[in-house]
């Protein structure tokens, strides 16, 4: 078995195409050039905060996914043996032995789709706060962006002159408009954030009704030779 990975939903060069009006974002380039000084974006922590570690969820599913397949090589590797074994071996002890090694195969395969099933789950849930992180912080952005346009406006208000004051006064109030759109649009994510809670425990429900289907199949107990005294 291999480390376990948390994989973007999408590459990062498709991230940075579907991303592009970021790129005349004023906001977007003070908050990487922060982050480049500080180490940290401010509206990617927000984000972070509002939406949890992906991440980690992510890497839940991915182990997961890695654990079926590990039961699937396991199983087969022990079909290939057990038929290896048995070209040399008969007897009551060999057909207790085939039952033995058939029924461990067989759970090891059965416990892969219900290990499946949940890792799938768990990816949509992480991808999911993956795509809300990605909005949040956008929106961010576009708030701070207004934000400035704002300020800037009101300043310009301070100019004495009669049209510079008129034509700031209209630009400052749509800016603030823009703003408040922003925010709703934040608090709306927000919103979804927790709508995404309740949604996420019907999928924990399914996650454990997938376990659930793993605990049926448990694994068969030590090998008992018929012809040995206990």
């Amino acid at each position: 078995m291999t480390e376990p990975k948390a994989e973007q939903a999408i590459p990062d060069i498709a991230d940075a195409i579907m991303s592009n009006a970021d790129y005349i974002s004023l906001s977007h380039w003070i908050l990487w050039g922060v982050k480049q000084v500080c180490g940290c974006n401010p509206a990617e922590w927000i984000a972070k905060q509002v939406t949890g570690d992906w991440e980690r969820v992510a890497k839940a599913g991915d182990a997961l996914v890695k654990l079926a397949d590990f039961n699937e090589a396991y199983a087969n590797n022990i079909t290939i043996a057990s038929d290896a074994m048995l070209k040399q071996w008969d007897g009551n002890a060999a057909d207790a032995a085939n039952r033995y090694f058939d029924n461990l195969a067989t759970t090891l395969v059965r416990q892969k789709s219900a290990l499946k099933q949940t890792a799938a789950e768990f990816r949509n849930l992480a991808y999911s706060v993956w795509g809300l992180a990605k909005t949040i912080t956008g929106l961010l952005e576009d708030l701070a962006d207004w934000i400035g346009v704002w300020v800037c406006t009101k300043l310009a208000e301070l100019v004495p002159n009669p049209f510079t004051k008129i034509f700031s006064a209209a630009a400052a109030a749509f800016a603030l408009a823009k703003a408040e759109a922003a925010w709703a649009k934040i608090v709306a994510a927000e919103k979804r954030m927790l709508n995404m809670v309740h949604g996420g425990c019907g999928t924990i429900a399914g996650c454990l009704g997938a376990i659930g289907a793993v605990k049926e199949h448990r694994l068969p107990g030590t090998y008992d030779h018929p012809g040995a005294s206990a």
